[in-house]
């Protein structure tokens, strides 16, 4: 998302992506089935790892036009 955002506004400013890149919490009651569903199914197309990514994706994505900060959960 942050990528999108960027090539919209410029390159002429600074961008900061936060993020622990250690996926999803466990789901919650809170979250409803369809969240349950969706993060119990690891061979799902769209499951991703639950969400996990590593922070060399995300610089490789963005080609250093932000400033990512790694942060926890």
């Amino acid at each position: 998302m942050i990528a999108g955002i960027a090539s919209l506004l410029g390159k002429g400013r600074d961008y900061y992506l936060f993020d622990s890149f250690e996926g999803l919490t466990d789901v919650q009651e809170i979250d409803g089935k369809s969240a349950a569903r969706w993060q119990s199914n690891k061979t799902f197309h769209d499951y991703f790892d639950n969400c996990r990514a590593e922070i060399s994706f995300a610089t490789e994505v963005m080609r250093k036009r932000l400033v990512i900060m790694k942060g926890c959960i």
